[in-house]
């Protein structure tokens, strides 16, 4: 239910988000999601370079799958979408939709967070 309930209001802010900049839905949904999916990147790849330095931390020699140009490939990677981002945030068209992602993104941590210690959860 509680997905549910997020689920909703992700939608309802996407449609307030419309509204107030007056542009076409379609194009606010398509800018608004490239920003989702280059956020979800950026920890994708934050969470590879964790794993990478606990395996060499604990003496792993060898990982089971080989990462093309690792460390400078996740460097260079996490540098463009970031440079991505900041443009959108500069961009006077796409700077909406920009605080509205990371709105949404603060709210998602934050209550992964919230829920990780409401349920007792540890990294270990």
């Amino acid at each position: 239910m509680p997905a549910l309930a997020l689920s909703f209001a992700v939608c309802a802010l996407i449609l307030a988000a419309h509204f107030v900049s007056g542009g076409d839905l379609f194009l606010v949904l398509a800018k608004g999601s490239g920003g989702f999916i280059m956020t979800v990147w950026i920890f994708i790849i934050v969470a590879h370079a964790r794993m990478r330095l606990a395996a060499a931390k604990s003496g792993v020699v060898a990982l089971p799958f080989k990462a093309w140009l690792y460390p400078v490939g996740n460097a260079i990677a996490l540098l463009a979408l970031v440079t991505v981002l900041l443009a959108q945030a500069v961009n006077r068209d796409t700077r909406l939709l920009f605080g509205f992602m990371v709105l949404v993104t603060l709210t998602i941590i934050a209550s992964y967070f919230a829920l990780r210690k409401r349920y007792g959860v540890t990294l270990g």
